[in-house]
């Protein structure tokens, strides 16, 4: 069974819901800490502070996944960070030793590097058990420290969309042959497109007539080369090198320290062992190897789906501004499910990880949960008897088509 809130949010299993799939362009504000296990494909996520879970058992780890084409960061808080954290429990008298930390997964379709600096992300394990400093004959042995959990965090780096635009613009405006304006009608066109984008413009340091097409094509081509050569220095700034190092540096997956026994008339407690550190993964969309190569479910079949039915709303609507808006979220879409538009000759790992976690995503293929039923088979794609999203060839050949040539 499925919650269905709107027409652009659901949740699975009814009851209690640990998987919730929206398309809404309202952003998601979670509460004062972390419900796990919990898995979230959002288009919008706001974060002000560091929210808190605790991994308590030593079953299934808990788990909280975030997949997002946008990160909001409203402001900062005092400590200048924002973010996740599922550590270990403590030890304590009953059970001494700390527990391991959770798991967390993230994927920012477009972050920038003033957010990638803000973020905290950690799945430390929990101390060991520290016995109490009273006199005894026989000293209490201290707890070991419990491994650190996993984080991974797959990103697409804003600039990535923006950058291919400026330097193709950049390139032609210092093409010879090239008549000014008549032979930049594209070029304007594209980065107009792209300033549009809410997730993009925002960030993108431009004067307001270089905003529109219009004010491009009516401006001196010097003034314009000038321009864009500026951007194009600002947007290399943002490297994919400055986002990676940033958020490699923002995850602590530590060991957590040990206990140490207590002392003893007779004899003293055995100290305990510090915990293990865990494992953290920091992977790019720009690379689609790495991207083949990482086990992190990060494109929901349900949720492209719905993205996809509001691409054909927007369509039919037929104002110019809901089809550009349209378009918009059609190269989105296109772009996150580019991973999936061919098959390596040896099956990826990102491949077993659809059919590992298929039922946690509520995609086995015998049994579809969704609010249509039609439309998950049609939205599932599946490769040979994996539960895999591919893009589907009919609204790549027909919808896709029908925007760009209208």
């Amino acid at each position: 069974m499925v919650n269905i809130y709107d027409i652009e949010t659901v949740e699975f299993p009814l009851g209690t819901p640990q998987l919730r799939l929206s398309v809404s362009h309202e952003e998601y504000k979670p509460g004062t800490g972390l419900k796990v296990p919990f898995t979230l494909y959002v288009e919008r996520y706001s974060l002000s502070t560091i929210l808190h879970a605790k991994n308590q058992g030593d079953g299934e780890p808990a788990r909280y996944s975030l997949f997002t084409n946008k990160l909001e960061v409203p402001g900062t808080p005092s400590g200048g960070k924002v973010g996740l954290s599922i550590n270990g429990d403590a030890g304590n008298a009953d059970h001494r030793d700390g527990r391991r930390g959770g798991e967390l997964e993230l994927f920012v379709e477009d972050l920038p590097l003033k957010t990638a600096s803000c973020i905290f992300l950690e799945a430390s394990g929990g101390a060991g058990f520290q016995p109490s400093a009273k006199l005894e004959e026989e000293g209490r042995d201290g707890g070991k420290g419990g491994d650190g959990g996993s984080v991974k965090m797959i990103y697409s780096p804003f600039v990535s969309q923006a950058s291919a635009v400026v330097e193709k613009f950049l390139a032609d405006l210092y093409d010879a042959q090239k008549k000014w304006p008549s032979g930049f009608q594209e070029d304007a066109a594209a980065l107009e497109k792209v300033l549009a984008d809410a997730s993009t413009g925002p960030h993108v340091p431009l004067p307001s007539f270089m905003r529109t097409k219009s004010g491009i094509l009516k401006s001196k081509k010097v003034v314009v080369r000038d321009q864009v050569k500026k951007l194009s220095l600002a947007l290399s700034g943002e490297s994919h090198g400055s986002i990676f190092a940033s958020l490699t540096q923002a995850i602590a997956v530590h060991g957590g320290n040990r206990g140490f026994g207590s002392h003893g008339s007779k004899s003293d407690g055995a100290d305990g062992e510090p915990g293990k550190d865990g494992t953290q993964v920091v992977k790019s969309t720009a690379i689609l190897t790495e991207i083949h190569d990482t086990d992190v479910c990060f494109a929901h079949p349900v949720q492209c789906r719905m993205l996809l039915d509001q691409v054909g709303f927007l369509y039919f609507v037929g104002s110019l501004k809901s089809r550009a808006q349209g378009v918009i979220l059609l190269e989105r879409l296109q772009q996150r499910l580019e991973p999936f538009l061919s098959k390596p000759a040896v099956e990826p790992k990102l491949w077993k990880a659809y059919r590992r976690n298929a039922k946690r995503l509520c995609i086995v293929e015998n049994n579809p949960v969704s609010p249509s039923g039609s439309k998950h088979r049609r939205a599932r794609g599946v490769v040979s008897n994996g539960f895999v999203v591919e893009q589907e060839h009919a609204w790549k050949e027909t919808v896709y088509s029908q925007f760009m040539h209208t």
